[in-house]
């Protein structure tokens, strides 16, 4: 990481803001300099991208840095100030930056879409829509957030519990799905064309994205508000808008003139590599996707792909320099929602006996093969067939004897029809991981909520004892600059998590045991 990364410096820039992060947004609807007619297109391209961080520092602080590890996709090769994420001991200036950076640059112009449509319309239905996107990011790494009650020039913001922030999730995609149904009904026009790098403009793909989200969140609560995630899940897959279920209808967000975050961290930087689990899933199952997800590594003997553990304490660049890095280009376009991940909700919804339009196993196998397809791998019909292989063992190329690790599972990719319950959602979760990569969020998020994949402990757990190696991290601590500044709220948050502000206490969808 760049000693002038942005996301660093804006611990200390942004502390007017902070004073109360949530706390001061009347300043973003009050600004004396802005237009006094907007052109209510041009704010959404910065809110598109808060969904999945396209900024390069942005990316590595959140996604990277955060998701990566604890998702089990990517491993930080450089230790910075020995005070990290993936060794369970960020600073608290760190810490703040998954729930900060999200706030500041998403409402501002959020407000302003407020002020300009006056809550009203498609305009309003897309910004609903995209607040969403990026705030079930922000509520599955804290738990409670401030939702329901930000309001442009409220002081004091008070938080939501999760089970809270989650119907009011559901809420705005009802709100977005039904009002972007109603402008398409009436008329083919674009109005976000040339300012929308996903969709460009088109409301009906927008809508099948609304809905895919929909049924994400809702298979999410799904262990703690079954009703509940049943009753959106089936509304999501019977909406006649429809969801994301062809790769042509993926959602890829253009990097515009950044370049590849991925690309530019791993290749210019040298401070990523592959994570060992999903290395060690791919090749125990001779997975062909490997050459479009992983460079070849350039060790000596037969390792054509070599992961990284995550979490080890004191690493540098150098010492990693020949593993496997994520495999982009400088101008890829990142994903954000695909239509595999959408097979996979499928199939565990399916296997819930939720009307899903078909069976568990037909999704399962559809999901495989979307990935494939998408990922221009062949194979696939051989691949759906093995019932033998396993995830490997992973050994340290360098000899490094402590970061060797068996894994225990012995989950193999054909679908087994008289396998348990248990075994079937494993089976489900893991090739989703796998389908997934890199959205980090969701192979996290899966993890707390069912335990699968697998995903390899940390190294070196420097919690000092506050985080579980076995169990891992379950959250992050709330913000040092909510605390100081919104503390009255933060600490009635606490008391709406259930538990200890720690790095170790579950959200309210997860995994309790």
């Amino acid at each position: 990481m760049k000693k002038k990364l942005r996301s660093i410096v804006a611990v200390v820039a942004f502390l007017p803001f902070v004073c109360s992060c949530v706390g001061s947004f009347e300043e973003y609807n009050t600004n004396p300099y802005e237009p006094h007619k907007l052109n209510p297109p041009m704010l959404f391209a910065q809110m598109i991208t808060t969904g999945i961080n396209v900024q390069q520092n942005d990316n590595q602080m959140i996604d990277q840095m955060v998701a990566g590890p604890f998702g089990g996709y990517l491993t930080m090769s450089n230790s910075w100030g020995g005070a990290n994420f993936n060794t369970y001991n960020q600073t608290d200036a760190w810490n703040q930056i998954p729930f900060n950076t999200p706030f500041e640059k998403f409402y501002p112009n959020y407000f302003q879409l407020e002020k300009a449509t006056g809550g009203k319309g498609h305009f309003w239905a897309m910004a609903k829509l995209l607040r969403v996107n990026t705030m079930h990011r922000v509520t599955d790494c804290y738990g409670p957030i401030p939702y329901s009650q930000i309001k442009a020039g409220n002081t004091s913001v008070g938080y939501d519990s999760q089970e809270e922030v989650y119907n009011h999730l559901f809420e705005d995609l009802d709100f977005a799905i039904t009002t972007l149904k109603a402008f398409v009904a009436e008329t083919s026009l674009k109005p976000l064309a040339g300012y929308d790098e996903v969709y460009h403009g088109d409301y009906k793909m927008w809508i099948r994205y609304a809905n895919s989200l929909k049924l994400r969140l809702a298979i999410r609560i799904s262990g703690v508000a079954p009703e509940l995630a049943q009753k959106k899940a089936e509304e999501a897959v019977a909406d006649e808008g429809g969801l994301i279920e062809t790769n042509d209808q993926n959602a890829m967000v253009g990097v515009g003139a950044e370049p590849n975050p991925l690309w530019l961290v791993g290749f210019g930087w040298g401070e990523i590599r592959a994570n060992a689990t999903i290395v060690s899933y791919m090749n125990g199952y001779t997975d062909p996707r490997r050459a479009d997800y992983f460079t070849t590594s350039t060790l000596a003997g037969d390792k054509l792909f070599a992961g990284m553990r995550s979490g080890l304490a004191g690493v540098q660049p150098a010492t990693y320099k020949a593993y496997s890095i994520p495999n982009y280009e400088q101008k890829d376009a990142m994903m954000m929602f695909c239509a595999s991940e959408v097979a996979f909700l499928r199939a565990e919804g399916a296997l819930k006996n939720w009307a899903m339009g078909g069976t568990a196993q037909a999704f399962y196998e559809a999901g495989i093969r979307l990935s494939f397809e998408q990922h221009k791998a062949g194979g696939v019909e051989a691949y759906l067939a093995n019932s033998d292989a396993v995830p490997e063992a992973f050994a340290d190329v360098k000899g490094n004897s402590k970061c060797g690790y068996i894994p225990q599972t012995k989950i193999t990719v054909a679908w087994n029809e008289a396998a348990d319950e248990k075994e079937k959602l494993e089976r489900i979760i893991t090739q989703k991981w796998i389908a997934n990569f890199p959205l980090g969020f969701e192979g996290w998020a899966d993890y707390r909520r069912t335990g699968y994949p697998e995903i390899f402990p940390t190294v070196d757990n420097l919690s000092q004892g506050g985080i579980s190696t076995e169990r891992q991290q379950r959250r992050l601590p709330f913000p040092f600059s909510e605390k100081k500044g919104n503390s009255t709220n933060v600490q009635a948050a606490v008391v709406l998590l259930g538990g200890p502000d720690t790095g170790a206490t579950d959200l309210w969808w997860a995994k309790k045991n």
